[in-house]
């Protein structure tokens, strides 16, 4: 691959270029400089990609979408959701090891890479931390691991505190990671949204806060003790958020982050009974929703997932109680975090270094076990201009904001231009 980017805006905070009109050239699927326009001198010959002041970054991962396949096609396979993903901007995603079978071997972990070598979007695999995702035995960490494996989830709460230590003295050596949902099952396992005035007003089951904070002080204590690395995936709350921020600053290996959907909407969405809405953990109060936004924007959250959660028609257009949790929302991930930053009062440059926070540098400290070489990715974005979001390329039945202008004036923001990789070059519709 040779191509020259012109009149880019370089996004990387610290580098001398960082917020300032560039020229990159690609050669052999390399960057092999950057410099600003007032040295251009480009190659004759070569491709040029006029960028016209649009920003460009390392490329963008996202470290945790469900991808459903194998086992459950008809909402997702992975074609598809990397089809979604390069739309959103990403060059490589996390897919969830919670399919049928589950990903618990290397011989899964394999077939993952093997099924998306020759996709533009990458993918970075994760394993079950126990055996066939049951929270009994550990899984086959090291062989896993051999085999590529970047990190190790159920794709949910680790129920057994032994489980959860073993896993975390495992890999504490090493500089693995550990992802631990926060959500106490046992404590008021009925609840199917938020317990709040809206749970009250529509006679549902709450799920209070204290299901997440709960089993969030027993999993930072764990962590604590064996000097492990734990990331919460999705945290939800401003009390959830408080007892994080609180270990980080006691020295506990903790990462964190959040959803998109968690940055956009409160619980009030599900008025109405409106299973668009309806997710796991479930969407809280405003004063929440503010809160995780805020600490996006401090640097407390190290990260933002789409949590893309694709379901089947049969999954999701059925009776609110029946509705399976999740959004599915890979394509608008950046913009709905775009919008939610411009609506806080950002714009700009100041914008881009939050999205390199959460969606280049975070993931990166947090996948470190990811191969890393110089190979070209990169992802090309715009945050001041008109959001145009195309159709997901998603099967799932449940994809969500395209449909939203109306209903939330604001909801998403900036455009997302393409992105370039070892796999190839994707570029979104003007």
């Amino acid at each position: 691959m040779n191509l020259d980017l012109t009149n880019a805006l370089w996004i990387e905070p610290g580098h001398p270029l960082h917020g300032t009109r560039c020229h990159l050239a690609i050669r052999g699927g390399r960057v092999t400089a950057i410099f600003s326009m007032d040295d251009a001198n480009l190659e004759a010959g070569v491709e040029q990609w006029d960028l016209n002041g649009a920003c460009v970054s390392n490329g963008w991962w996202d470290v945790q979408a469900e991808l459903r396949d194998p086992g459950f096609e008809t909402a997702e396979t992975i074609s598809t959701g990397l089809d979604a993903a390069a739309q959103g901007g990403f060059t490589r995603i996390a897919p969830s090891p919670h399919t049928s079978p589950v990903v618990d071997g290397k011989a899964s972990i394999e077939f993952l890479r093997k099924r998306a070598e020759s996709h533009v979007v990458g993918v970075l695999p994760l394993g079950c931390v126990s055996a066939g995702a049951k929270g009994k035995a550990l899984a086959e960490l090291y062989d896993m691991r051999e085999a590529g494996a970047v990190g190790f989830s159920d794709d949910g709460p680790l129920d057994h505190p032994e489980l959860l230590r073993r896993a975390l003295e495992y890999v504490a050596p090493k500089g693995g990671v550990i992802y631990a949902a926060p959500i106490e099952g046992r404590f008021q396992s009925a609840g199917v949204v938020h317990e709040g005035a809206v749970s009250t007003e529509l006679g549902l089951s709450g799920i209070p806060i204290e299901q997440e904070t709960i089993r969030l002080q027993r999993d930072l204590t764990i962590a604590e003790y064996t000097g492990g690395r734990l990331h919460i995936p999705v945290v939800s709350s401003a009390a959830g958020l408080a007892l994080i921020r609180t270990a980080k600053e006691a020295g506990v290996l903790v990462s964190c982050g959040t959803a998109a959907h968690h940055l956009c909407f409160d619980h009030q969405a599900i008025t109405g009974f409106d299973g668009r809405f309806k997710t796991q953990p479930p969407l809280r109060e405003e004063t929440d929703r503010k809160a995780l936004l805020a600490a996006v924007i401090d640097g407390t959250i190290d990260v933002i997932c789409s949590d893309h959660r694709p379901r089947n028609a049969e999954e999701h257009e059925t009776d609110f109680s029946l509705v399976r949790p999740g959004i599915a929302g890979l394509h608008a991930t950046a913009n709905a975090l775009i919008g939610q930053l411009n609506a806080s009062g950002l714009s700009g440059i100041a914008v881009a270094e939050v999205l390199h926070h959460v969606l280049v540098e975070g993931p990166r400290k947090l996948l470190t076990d990811a191969a890393s070489d110089d190979r070209v990715e990169l992802t090309i974005f715009d945050p001041s201009g008109k959001s145009t979001l195309p159709r997901s390329a998603s099967k799932a039945a449940n994809t969500l904001y395209n449909d939203l202008d109306q209903e939330y004036p604001g909801l998403l923001g900036g455009r997302i231009l393409g992105v370039i990789t070892p796999g190839g070059i994707h570029r979104n519709p003007d």
